[in-house]
């Protein structure tokens, strides 16, 4: 590896194991304005950005949320999409389960799925990454990160051959929201 790639390495080991995601940070915050704010700032990319019309506010560490989000949309660039993908999508959603008490934050990508030799506890795990992969394997490990520090979980789902992956965030409703 290239001191450039180890240098990296380091930095987004710091990232994810010195930098804490701050309680008092957090904010009540509609999430579908993130999602949207996520899309303005990738307008102008050779992939398309949906946004499901559903809206619920959450109590998030928004910039913690934010590069989650940047974390999947890279490694669906990385991953997901190569010259056999004609139509690159990145669709961001939301399914509010108030009954529940929960807010599901659904992320899909076209293209190739998530790979098979790959399990979710893998992909949430510091370094872990498939053999093919140029990526450093932290992406995962912070997503988890993020996720724990929202007390929320994790399920992903592969579509199938070409129809790319689902990242299916829960996360929990604050009680006072339920209305």
């Amino acid at each position: 590896a290239s001191a450039s790639a180890i240098g990296d390495l380091v930095d987004d080991a710091k990232k994810v194991f010195g930098e804490e995601i701050p309680e008092e940070e957090f904010e009540l915050v509609e999430i579908s304005d993130v999602f949207r704010g996520f899309r303005h700032r990738h307008q102008h990319a050779e992939f398309t950005i949906t946004v499901g019309r559903r809206r619920a506010r959450l109590r998030i560490h928004r910039t913690a949320l934010e590069e989650a989000l940047e974390n999947m949309l890279k490694n669906a660039q990385v991953h997901a999409w190569d010259d056999g993908i004609p139509e690159r999508t990145f669709e961001l959603d939301l399914v509010p389960e108030p009954a529940r008490n929960q807010v599901q934050l659904i992320v899909r990508n076209s293209g190739r799925p998530f790979p098979d030799d790959m399990s979710e506890a893998d992909y949430r795990r510091f370094a872990r990454k498939v053999k093919s992969s140029s990526g450093s394997g932290v992406g995962g490990a912070w997503v988890d990160k993020c996720l724990k520090a929202h007390r929320g979980s994790l399920n992903i789902r592969r579509l199938g051959p070409t129809m790319g992956t689902e990242f299916i965030m829960t996360l929990p409703m604050e009680e006072s929201q339920n209305g």
